[in-house]
C-alpha cells in the first residue's frame, strides 16, 4: 500500500459548534460529547471547533461515515440545544474544506475514493488549500494557477521556482489529497486570549478634576511644573537658561566686575 493510499485509509471530522452564546463551560461539555464517541479528539477553541478521528469508532460502533456523524450532531443539539455544522473525509485537510463549504446543520462527507475526492478538491480555489493565503494567490494567478487542480497538474519543480521548496512541497501534496497529519488528542490550544474589565475608559479623555473647570476650546494646558499648583512650580521660576551671548564665570574663579569707564584700580598685579 503507497503513503497516499495508507493516508486516505483514515476517517477524520472537523465540526464546528454554533451556539446561541459562548462559554468556556459550554465548550467543555460539547467536548465531552464528542470523547463519548471517539476519544480522539483534538480541540480548537480559538474558533468553536474540534477534529475528531473516526477510524476506529466505525468500528466499536458498527456504523458508516454518515450514520455516526448524524448521532453525533443529534446529541449536541438534544443535550445542549447547540446546532453544528461537520465534513469528513480521509483526511485533516479535506475535513477542513469540507466543513467549511458546509452550512449549519448539515455535514458533508467525502469519502476515500480517489475519483470523489479529485472531484471535491480540484473545483477548489488555491486559497481554499493550507497554506496558500490570498497573497501567493495572487502570485499562482499570475502564471495562470487559480484551482487546487492548476496546482495538481503543475509540475513540482515548476512550483518550487514559483513558491519555493517547503511551501511548493506541501501545496502539491495537498493538492493530491495526501495530508498525513494526525489528529492529537487534547493538543494544546495555538491562541488564548485574557480579558480584563477596567473601572473607566484608559484610552479616551480623562475627566477634569472636580475644583478646576475644563480648559476652553483652542486654548492649550500648560506642562504640570508651569502650572501654579504644582508643588515644583516655585523651583522652575528660578530656574533660567543662561544666553548663550552673556559669558558664564568660570567654576573655579572667583567673578570680579571689570572696571568702570574712568575709574582705575590701584591693585598691585601679582
Amino acid at each position: 500500500m503507497s503513503d497516499a493510499q495508507s493516508a486516505r485509509s483514515r476517517v477524520i471530522l472537523r465540526i464546528h459548534f454554533h451556539p446561541a452564546e459562548r462559554s468556556g463551560e459550554l465548550y467543555g461539555q460539547l467536548l465531552n460529547v464528542l470523547d463519548g464517541i471517539s476519544s480522539r479528539v483534538e480541540p480548537l477553541p480559538a474558533d468553536w471547533s474540534a477534529y475528531v478521528d473516526l477510524t476506529g469508532a466505525l468500528t466499536y460502533w458498527g456504523s458508516d461515515v454518515e450514520g455516526l456523524v448524524a448521532v453525533l450532531r443529534l446529541r449536541l443539539l438534544a443535550l445542549h440545544g447547540v446546532p453544528s455544522s461537520a465534513g469528513a473525509g480521509p483526511t485533516r485537510s479535506i475535513a477542513a474544506m469540507a466543513a467549511d463549504v458546509t452550512p449549519p446543520g448539515a455535514a458533508t462527507v467525502v469519502r476515500d475514493d480517489p475519483y470523489e475526492i479529485a472531484a471535491f478538491l480540484r473545483t477548489k480555489p488555491t486559497a481554499a488549500l493550507l497554506g496558500i493565503g490570498y497573497k501567493t494567490a495572487r502570485t499562482l494567478a499570475r502564471y495562470g494557477i487559480t484551482t487546487v487542480g492548476d496546482i495538481a497538474d503543475t509540475q513540482l519543480p515548476t512550483l518550487q521556482r514559483i513558491l519555493g521548496t517547503g511551501t511548493a512541497r506541501q501545496a502539491h501534496d495537498l493538492a493530491h489529497g495526501i495530508d498525513e497529519r494526525p489528529v492529537v488528542p487534547g493538543a494544546a490550544p495555538k491562541t488564548m486570549s485574557a480579558g480584563h474589565r477596567f473601572a473607566r475608559d484608559e484610552l479616551g479623555p480623562r475627566p477634569a478634576p472636580p475644583n478646576r473647570p475644563p480648559p476652553r476650546p483652542g486654548t492649550r494646558r500648560p506642562a504640570a511644573h508651569q502650572r501654579r499648583d504644582h508643588p515644583d512650580a516655585h523651583a522652575h521660576r528660578h530656574l533660567r537658561r543662561p544666553h548663550p551671548n552673556h559669558p558664564q564665570p568660570h567654576p573655579h574663579r572667583t567673578h570680579r566686575p571689570h572696571p568702570r569707564p574712568g575709574h582705575h584700580s590701584t591693585r598691585t598685579p601679582h
